[in-house]
């Protein structure tokens, strides 16, 4: 079977063809009388275009500590995109570690981090007892 993409003129941005067919409950499809998307009430007895909404793109864009002057200029998926900054900025995916790490974390303040240098053991003790929750 060979999958083939079409424009469907009139389909409202935001949203694309999934596949024409007898449509369910609650289903979006598309009414070109209307040019608008509806939600069946009912099964349909007839064939319809069965639409679903395109899933918003999230892109985290993270500034580094290498200077740059002027404008930056990115392509990202096909769009460009113009930075005024004095640091590069790069595009973070989602694969990278420190975004998708479920790895849990331990919040010190300063003062229990001298505590550490210093020997205090009231901060040794937080941080032993954390490594031992987590391990």
């Amino acid at each position: 079977m060979t999958e083939q993409t079409i424009k469907i003129e009139g389909l409202p941005e935001g949203w694309m063809a999934k596949e024409f067919r007898l449509g369910e409950v609650n289903e979006a499809y598309y009414d070109p009388a209307t040019k608008s998307i509806c939600r069946l009430l009912l099964g349909s007895t007839v064939g319809v275009l069965i639409v679903e909404k395109i899933k918003p793109r999230r892109i985290v864009l993270e500034e580094t500590e290498e200077r740059h002057l002027g404008c930056q200029t990115m392509h990202i998926d096909g769009t460009e995109v113009r930075i005024m900054t004095s640091k590069v900025w790069i595009e973070v995916k989602e694969t990278d570690v420190h975004l998708t790490s479920d790895e849990p974390k331990l919040s010190l303040s300063v003062c229990e981090c001298q505590g550490l240098f210093e020997g205090n053991q009231p901060s040794i003790n937080k941080v032993k007892e954390f490594i031992k929750e987590n391990s």
